[in-house]
């Protein structure tokens, strides 16, 4: 190979060192500052009659890192991993109360709602039943009062025939003892025993018509009394049953207004959640360029 050919393969290699060198660490050292605008060149000189032109190749100078600069790349990335930190943690903390909220307008919310729901249903189903019950109430007063009526019309219908029928019969006596003789002018001792036993006949008619007589009275009093007997059962049932209904409405009620009130919750949860979507973001968008920034210093540190 002639000398000419050797210079010119030197040329080359220089040249794609050189290049190669520039390409590699180039970037690096212009990113924190250090690249010098400067460079240097190096003339080769005409070689005798067999040697080609001079030409002039440029070449990149080595610029290294130093001890002191880089210790203030590792304090700068001590500062910025701290800084990363701290927007991981808040980062964290907008995404767990994110969580939080999508899990109660999600679940905890809507389950609430669907169990108080449940409950309304069953506190209306009761109620029914307690207003059934209240008919059923005085269904039962009625019917006991149609047959305690009954029962004492009957009693009465046969007093009231028995006083009748003795009436009569003391009628009878009257009228035999009106027809019959004066003791005091009484012919013989029969018609004088038949005079007395009419006056005792007379007196015991009396005294059994008296006893029918308040057998009557006692038959309405006791009507009387189990009439208000019913009455006041059935009266203090059906206050009980208004007392249930009254704490049975009152239950709906405050189940409902708690479902209207964990709808109003449910949707304002919702509307705050669209602004803390933003908030997310934005902390995502800073943490990766913090991160960024974590990373390329780390490549500039010379190890």
């Amino acid at each position: 190979m002639s000398r000419r050919n050797y210079l010119f393969l030197a040329i080359a290699f220089l040249t794609a060192g050189a290049g190669y060198w520039f390409y590699t660490n180039y970037k690096v050292i212009q990113k924190n500052g250090y690249v010098k605008t400067t460079t240097t060149q190096t003339t080769i000189t005409r070689a005798p009659a067999s040697s080609p032109k001079p030409r002039t190749v440029a070449r990149a100078p080595s610029a290294p890192v130093t001890t002191n600069q880089n210790t203030e790349l590792q304090n700068q990335l001590q500062l910025e991993r701290a800084k990363l930190e701290l927007q991981r943690q808040a980062l964290d903390a907008l995404r767990a109360r994110r969580d939080s909220q999508l899990q109660q307008v999600t679940n905890v919310y809507p389950n609430q709602i669907g169990t108080n729901t449940l409950q309304i249903q069953n506190l209306l189903q009761d109620l029914q039943n307690q207003r059934l019950a209240a008919s059923d109430v005085d269904s039962t007063a009625n019917a006991q009062l149609r047959e305690q009526t009954t029962a004492a019309n009957f009693s009465r219908d046969q007093v009231d025939l028995n006083i009748q029928n003795l009436e009569q019969d003391i009628q009878n006596t009257r009228n035999a003892l009106a027809l019959g003789l004066d003791p005091s002018y009484a012919q013989t001792a029969d018609e004088q025993a038949r005079y007395g036993n009419l006056q005792t006949q007379l007196a015991a008619q009396l005294t059994q018509l008296q006893a029918l007589k308040e057998q009557r009275l006692s038959v309405s009093a006791n009507l009387f009394q189990q009439t208000q007997n019913i009455n006041a059962a059935s009266q203090s049932q059906k206050q009980n049953l208004i007392l249930t209904q009254n704490e049975i409405q009152n239950q709906i009620s405050s189940l409902r207004d708690e479902n209207n009130r964990l709808q109003n919750v449910s949707t304002e949860v919702r509307m705050s959640m669209m602004p803390l979507s933003q908030q997310i973001n934005q902390a995502e968008q800073a943490y990766q360029q913090s991160l960024q920034r974590v990373k390329d210093l780390e490549s500039s540190i010379v190890r």
